[in-house]
Formats: C-alpha cells, structure tokens, sequence
C-alpha cells in the first residue's frame, strides 16, 4: 500500500485499522497489528513474515550490548583436534550466542526485573522471545527454559565467561579431557541422584580425585559434554529423573496404523480449555473441557466444560458422543485419572466392546493429544482470548497474548459466551479438511461404516447413562425421595392422567426401592425391587405434583386436580372400610366378637353403619338369638 493510502486512512479514521503514535520518532505511525482484520493480517504475513518473530528479534538485539572479548576469543580460537581457526561464519553465531547469554544474564541478576519489564510484557512472553530468536539466529543454544537456564549457569562459572561452551563439541572442545572408567562409573553413579546438580559434581569430583590419584577436570563444560554423551546420559537419566521420563524418552515407541473406519476406536481426555473469561466478580478465570473424538476421522462427538475433570464432567461428554454416534464404538481409551476410576465399572465398562486406560503420562500413547495441540494452534487462536497451548509451545503464535487479555479484562467474554465461541470453533474443526482426506472430518465421519459397532435403542441408552443409587429408599406417602449431594428431590408414580396411582400406593407405600436416575435429566426415575434374581423393575416416578397454597396464585386446571387429590384420602378410607367388611363376612373376625364372643358372625357388615346404631342392632340380634333352633333366622341377620 502506499504512503498516500495510509494517510488518507488516518486522515478519516478508518475503523479497519488502529493507528498508534511511535513513541521513538512522532514523525512516524504505527499499525496495531492485533486489531487487523484477517486479511490485511494475511498480507502482513505474506511480505514480512511473522510479526512476533521479528519483535522478537529487534527487541532483544535493542538491548543486547556488543562483545569484543567474544569476538576475540572466538577469532583466536583454535580447534584441538587439527588446530585450525574456527570460520567467519561460526565465529559469527557464536558472538551473537555469547551477546544473549551476557542478556540473559543480566535478566538473571538482582536487578534485572527493570530491564526485562522494558523488553517484554511479563517473564513467559520473555522467554518466548528468546526461543524465537534463538530459532531465527540459527545460535546453538537451547529453546527449552530449563536448558538454557542450565547454559546460562555454566556460562558464568569461575572467572569471566565461559565462552568456549559455545563452541560446538563436533569441533572436539576442551571436552577432550580424558576420564578414566573407573571415575566415570563414579561420576555416573553420583549424578544419577536426583539432588546432585553439575556444579557440585564438578567440586566434589576434583576433590574425589585428589585422594584417588585421578587427573582433576579443568573445565565444569568438560563433565557436562562426558555425561551428555548418548551411551552415557541413558545411564544415569533413569535414576536422576524417574521411570516415566525414563521410559518417555529412551523406552521403545511402537509404531501404529491409525484405525481404518469410524467407531473402531474413540480417545476420551481432559484438558485446559485455552480462553480466558471473566467471572461475575471480574476476575479473569479459565476452565477445563474434556472431549470425546473418533481417532479414525478426528471428529469431535461430544464434549463439556467445568472447573475440573471429574466424573460431573466426563459422563455428558460420552453421552453426547454415543447420542450422536447413534451406536457404541467397539474401542475407547481414556486416562485412569480424575473421574474415570469411578465411573469404569459403572458406566465406562458399558460404553464399549473394549474399554481400558492409557499409560499414564505418556502423551506419545494418545493421539488425542496430537489432535488438541491442532485444534488450538490451528482453531482456538483465532480468538483474541486465547490463553495459547503451553508454556513450552516453541511457535509464538501458539503462546496467546496474556498481555492482552489482562489489559483488556474488561472486553473479555462471560463464561456463557466462552462456552459459545469454544461450541463454534468445535463446529469448524468438524468442518475443516481431514489432514489425509479431500473431504471434511465429518464427512469423513459420517461416511464411513462399523459392521462391529452396536446400535442404541432407548432401553440401552437408558441401560448406559443411568446410574444407581447405592443404597434402597423408601416409598411414603409423600412419595419417594432422591438425594443428590445437597439436593433433594421428590417423585411420585403417577397414572397416565396425571394423578397418583391409586393401585401402587395400596401396594408400595412403605416398601424400599433401588432408584435409577438419568443425572442429566431428573425429570424422572425408575424403581426397582431386590429379588433373589437382581433388580426388578417396578415402575417409573415423576415430580410430585404441587399445587398453589393460596387461592389467588390457582392456574387454570388447578382446582379441579386439587379437587382430586383431596378426594384421595376419603376414598382410601371407604376403600378400605369396604375391604375391611368383605374380610369380616369371610373369616367372621370382627371387633363385635370381643364385646360378646356369643354372637360370632352375627354382626359382620355393621361397621359401615353409623355408630350410634350400634346398640340398637346389638338388642335386636339378642331378642332373636332366643330362638336358637331357627338357624336361619341367625344368620340372615
């Protein structure tokens, strides 16, 4: 674009672009590159490359000082091994090495906060920087912080720098120093403790040699380049760091072939979701998603979001992917951390022909973590929100702005909103081009077919997703009772018509049930009795019915049900009066009996008769008991 183009912008303020003033020269404007629209993002990229890139670069270069004891040293260098002098071009890089470790050092120093405060926005942005000069520059030092912390370290040990470090050990260093076996099964055995560091190895090594007439190191870099040699580190790597570091860098990886059609294998995991949002009290919080995804198309089928990753958090994500699925895979791995212990004999162990978890810690086992990791720097990053993947993340795009968001907390999306914008990103991953295929993930999906994958009927889905109470409730008559952390819930067994069932409460009140409930749906649950055989189902129970105390709050409908239920219990009364009767004239056991045991069947039926008849009838069957060979006339009182 040309100078008259941009001017003319500024001039109208257009809204496409945010003009800043340059603070090193006012003749000058600047173009926030953050606020471009993707297009001119796009052209930005296209002629000068990656903008962070070049931050990096000339912000670091802006306060890396010139070192002519470098170059000298470097200049007069001479290679053990043939004694030739190092070329221009390797004395170059190591200068530019040298000029960041002497900045690095600094940083490192008392005060160095001031300084770094000036290169960089915070401490993580910083040691981006660094990595992405150190890529740039094509300098041998390493990108991993720990590492080049390690570096820094020996670089500053003893008097001056130590600028032969540098130098790569191809050219045969000082390294050359030789190390007899019997100190070097010392020095391994030594550092294979996870509290021994180099500097202390390097002390108590000279001290070691002293007394066993070993030749003393003059070089600390002598016994790092010794212990990093390949067939030396493994021996010692296992013990300094641990089994699973162990395993993760020297243990055999297997190569695989990734499964060959839809629902043959599905990867379920947990991780950070990479947006910020701010809380109702404004603070600037992130959370957890877990997904559920088809290794075979790298299609997303079910997720959901929390504080944590826990079982709350794990079982809506597979019920989405089984719902969308419409049938279960033959294979899903997941991790043996979180809530997966819990939910593997009741629920996860249903989900699958084969079920079982990944080795922990062994990101390489799962190619879900491939997928996440492409999903956010490809997807998630689009969003100015973006927390970025990991602090290790080597690209600069892949780290996020946590500058931004901090300093613009107040534009930063709810929590409702985050969960939207995750929602259409998701939706777009699905709808991106499969990396191996011409067509979209879900196409890929949806056109692929699993002879071996079941498919799910409603009496399935229910025999998966519902869960179990431990232990039996009782059924009153106020209904029956689900208890969920702090949370009560109260059900009844209705009719079709909407009113309790007369025919079970006769039968069940007082009886225990096992309640199984659909967690993410309590608008209703099932009761089931305990037989010699297992669980019987019973019937299934909805809300109890509430009606309004107060006359004026009624709705419409409401007085005839309340009509209803409050001739409930008069009925049940007449019912079991009538019941009650109809025993008596069976077995002859009535109340009478104890007043006059002589009159024994003669008086079964007047219990519904009001009460004050009660002595006339008495009377009257004495008078006719008198005739007692008219058998008759007994008992057709």
């Amino acid at each position: 674009m040309s100078d008259l183009y941009i001017k003319k912008a500024k001039s109208i303020g257009t809204s496409c672009w945010t003009f800043l003033n340059d603070p090193e020269d006012k003749r000058k404007v600047l173009i926030k590159y953050e606020d471009l629209k993707p297009k001119y993002k796009n052209m930005v990229l296209a002629k000068f490359g990656n903008p962070y890139t070049y931050i990096a670069e000339t912000a670091l270069e802006k306060y890396m000082e010139r070192d002519y004891d470098a170059r000298y040293f470097y200049t007069q260098y001479e290679i053990p091994a043939t004694g030739k002098k190092l070329s221009d071009e390797h004395i170059e890089q190591y200068v530019q090495g040298a000029e960041l470790l002497n900045l690095l050092v600094k940083i490192r120093s008392k005060n160095g906060k001031a300084l770094l405060n000036r290169i960089a926005p915070d401490k993580v942005v910083f040691w981006q920087m660094v990595a992405e000069y150190i890529d740039k520059k094509g300098i041998e030092l390493p990108k991993n912080y720990n590492r080049i912390l390690e570096k820094v370290r020996q670089y500053t040990v003893g008097d001056g720098n130590q600028y032969d470090i540098l130098v790569s050990g191809k050219f045969g260093t000082a390294n050359s120093e030789k190390i007899n076996e019997v100190a070097a099964e010392w020095l391994i055995a030594q550092y294979s403790m996870p509290t021994v560091n180099l500097a202390r190895l390097f002390a108590k090594y000279n001290q070691e040699a002293e007394m066993q007439g070993w030749k003393p190191l003059k070089h600390e870099n002598s016994l790092y380049m010794f212990l990093h040699r390949e067939e030396i580190k493994p021996q010692w790597y296992l013990g300094k760091f641990g089994e699973t570091a162990f395993v993760n860098k020297y243990g055999y990886q297997i190569k695989t072939i990734l499964p060959t059609m839809r629902d043959a294998l599905w990867y379920g995991d947990g991780t950070k979701l990479n947006y910020y949002y701010q809380d109702e009290k404004g603070n600037i919080c992130t959370m957890v998603v877990y997904e559920v995804i088809d290794v075979f198309s790298e299609c997303l089928l079910g997720y959901s979001t929390g504080e944590t990753e826990n079982s709350a958090l794990q079982y809506p994500a597979y019920k989405m992917a089984l719902n969308f699925s419409g049938q279960k895979p033959y294979e899903i791995r997941y991790d043996n951390q979180g809530g997966h212990k819990l939910l593997k004999s009741s629920f996860l162990d249903k989900l699958s022909h084969l079920g079982f978890a990944c080795r922990p810690y062994n990101g390489k086992s799962k190619t879900i973590e491939s997928i996440f990791g492409r999903l956010q720097q490809e997807v998630l990053s689009q969003d100015w929100f973006f927390t970025g993947q990991n602090v290790k993340a080597k690209k600069m795009i892949s780290q996020g702005r946590r500058d931004i968001a901090y300093k613009n907390k107040q534009f930063l999306p709810t929590k409702e909103e985050v969960i939207k914008a995750y929602e259409k990103r998701r939706e777009e991953w699905n709808n991106r081009p499969h990396p191996k295929e011409k067509c979209t993930r879900l196409e890929r999906y949806l056109n692929s077919y699993n002879p071996k994958a079941q498919p799910l009927d409603d009496l399935q889905k229910m025999e998966i997703f519902w869960v179990q109470k431990d232990k039996h409730t009782t059924y009153y008559t106020s209904g029956i009772t689900l208890t969920l952390g702090d949370n009560k819930y109260e059900y009844e067994v209705l009719t079709s018509a909407g009113l309790p069932d007369i025919e079970f409460r006769r039968k069940h009140i007082g009886g225990k049930f096992y309640i199984k409930y659909d967690p993410m749906d309590l608008s209703h649950i099932r009761l089931y009795e305990l037989t010699p055989k297992g669980l019987r189902f019973v019937a299934g129970a909805e809300p109890r019915i509430e009606i309004h105390r107060a006359t004026q709050d009624l709705v419409v409908g409401e007085r005839a049900l309340l009509n209803d239920l409050l001739a409930i219990s008069p009925s049940e009364v007449a019912y079991r009066k009538e019941e009650q009767a109809k025993r008596e004239d069976a077995t002859g056991v009535s109340i009478y009996n104890e007043i006059n045991p002589n009159y024994k069947g003669t008086l079964s039926g007047h219990l519904m008769k009001p009460k004050q008849d009660y002595r006339g009838e008495i009377m009257k069957a004495e008078s006719l008991m008198e005739d007692e060979d008219d058998e008759s006339v007994f008992y057709n009182i």
